[in-house]
């Protein structure tokens, strides 16, 4: 091929590439640019531990029909009598049942204690035209065994009044067999005239079964409570 003597390059069909530029070698992973998606992960979670808690066990009361409650709808023995209120004193009336009670401990499987539980007091004045002066008459019941006093209210003393009561006094029964079980006390307050009164108190018996047990152990939490930490990216 013929030569320029001016330049010394060849004269004639240029070539398809510059011979004085190597060809580059060729690689085994050529470098192409890629699409990469970034993911997000979900943020993580702290599971609640389950935890034991206690559950109390309560003693129960029963009832002289052997179910439980039934102590606060029957009637199982009462008393009745009469008094005459004194004027700025104390007038008292021992309470006698009127039937032999049969209260049996042994009838309740694991029952310890038996409670008297008051169900109804009535007071009637017997001539009422003869309380001139109009008053109130304060009573209260009082165990016999231990002094223990309840109020069973406030009454006119020129009338008469009916109390329907659930009040179980916290003495435990320590002889069954006894009809002369308290004391009620009469005091008439706000100047009213001393009468003659009619009384009545009713009882049901209340039996206590106890918990042998005083509590169980529970579960409480667990997968179902989880707290999300804040989200993290990466």
């Amino acid at each position: 091929m013929p030569r320029d003597e001016r330049t010394g390059l060849y004269i004639g069909r240029p070539t398809a590439r510059n011979p004085e530029i190597p060809k580059p070698l060729q690689k085994d992973h050529p470098v192409t640019e890629e699409e990469v998606h970034i993911q997000h992960h979900a943020p993580p979670k702290m599971q609640k531990p389950r935890e034991e808690i206690m559950i109390p066990h309560f003693n129960h009361l029963y009832g002289t029909l052997r179910d439980s409650g039934g102590w606060r709808y029957v009637i199982d023995n009462y008393a009745s009598g009469t008094v005459t209120d004194v004027a700025g004193a104390q007038a008292t009336a021992a309470v006698v049942l009127k039937s032999q009670p049969n209260w049996r401990l042994s009838q309740w499987p694991g029952g310890t204690n038996l409670y008297y539980c008051i169900r109804q007091f009535s007071i009637a004045t017997q001539q009422p035209a003869l309380a001139v002066t109009a008053g109130l008459v304060d009573v209260y019941y009082q165990d016999l065994l231990t002094g223990f006093s309840i109020p069973l209210g406030d009454f006119l003393s020129n009338g008469s009044a009916t109390n329907s009561l659930n009040t179980i006094i916290p003495v435990p029964v320590s002889d069954p067999g006894a009809t002369n079980i308290g004391i009620l006390e009469f005091n008439l307050a706000g100047g009213a005239t001393v009468t003659t009164l009619n009384w009545q108190i009713a009882f049901s018996g209340a039996y206590l079964l106890p918990q042998m047990e005083g509590f169980e152990l529970a579960l409480k939490g667990g997968p179902q409570h989880e707290a999300h930490l804040y989200p993290m990216h990466y």
